[in-house]
């Protein structure tokens, strides 16, 4: 089954009511009303975009709007649940049924939280070690420890991101302290997140949603109910599984192995590092190549962590 961190749900003005209009944000254009909008970012972010102009109803929501559930993420068997909590803020009506049956789905975040009995940095070091393509994939650090991979392209079709972190640090952050505070059972809510790391895709335009999750269209229904695993299929496209292990019996290799691992096997941080330490004369470009050629020979070493047989 898959789960969601976040969706972004577009339906018909039809199925809201009962606007709050000292809550909502109501625009006005030529005397007419073209809209309402709510925004909140606390304690969990939830967007409702009225526009009639458009005639569409705009509804963005995060897991966490599930309060104590959302360690199962969103879901088909929760998505009414999620929109339930949204009619007890009590600031509008929105019709349930009738979203459930009559939305499509314009973005989405596919996440999972798999246990695995090894430290962030474990794994994002294998990773930078594996990635097959270090000219088509991006490389940048998330939330510290954590690791953001990223196709660029012209079109949002064919562009792809997957961010790899440690759920549970980033709750401790004070931007999250809100949402702690309104759980009943914060102390079961960070032992779930004990010794997981959550792997999470972000799909921002619907043909790309149509093809990684191998459906025809993007009704709500067709996008809870996939049976596919893009977190696994990206991976793949991502990494090589044959990345091996290495141990230096070279004077050479040792140094740089010992760069490398200084700068956590990545590439653009210890590109950033030659920048700040050779003169502007000496070439970057050369200076780094070395270092990347030497990546691309870990490939041919003994066997590591299998980063795709931990998600599959």
């Amino acid at each position: 089954m898959l789960t969601f961190d976040k969706l972004k749900l577009v339906t018909k003005p039809l199925y809201i009511s009962s606007i709050q209009n000292n809550i909502f944000s109501t625009i006005i254009r030529n005397g007419e009303i073209e809209g309402h909008i709510y925004k909140q970012t606390e304690p969990y972010q939830l967007l409702i975009n009225v526009n009639y102009m458009k005639n569409e109803l705009v509804i963005e929501f995060t897991s966490k709007i599930l309060k104590d559930d959302c360690i199962s993420l969103i879901n088909i068997d929760n998505i009414e649940q999620c929109l339930s909590n949204i009619n007890k803020l009590g600031i509008c009506k929105i019709d349930i049924e009738d979203i459930l049956y009559d939305s499509i789905v314009v973005k989405c975040d596919v996440t999972k939280d798999f246990e695995i009995n090894l430290q962030i940095k474990e794994i994002c070091t294998q990773i930078r070690k594996s990635i097959k393509n270090y000219e088509k994939w991006k490389l940048k650090r998330y939330n510290k420890e954590g690791i953001s991979i990223e196709k660029v392209a012209k079109t949002p079709k064919y562009k792809r991101r997957i961010i790899i972190y440690d759920k549970r640090k980033e709750l401790m952050k004070v931007t999250n302290r809100k949402f702690l505070n309104s759980l009943k059972n914060r102390n079961r809510f960070f032992d779930y997140f004990k010794d997981k790391i959550r792997f999470e895709v972000n799909i921002n335009s619907m043909a790309q949603m149509r093809e990684m999750l191998n459906i025809e269209n993007n009704s709500l229904s067709n996008v809870l109910s996939s049976e596919a695993n893009p977190i696994f299929d990206l991976l793949s496209n991502i990494i090589d599984p044959k990345i091996k292990s290495y141990h230096s019996t070279m004077w050479k290799d040792y140094l740089k192995e010992l760069v490398l691992k200084d700068n956590d096997f990545d590439l653009e941080k210890l590109e950033a590092k030659i920048r700040s330490m050779i003169p502007a004369t000496t070439s970057v470009k050369r200076t780094l190549e070395p270092y990347r050629e030497f990546l691309e020979r870990l490939k041919k070493m003994n066997d590591n962590i299998d980063i795709l047989a931990l998600v599959a």
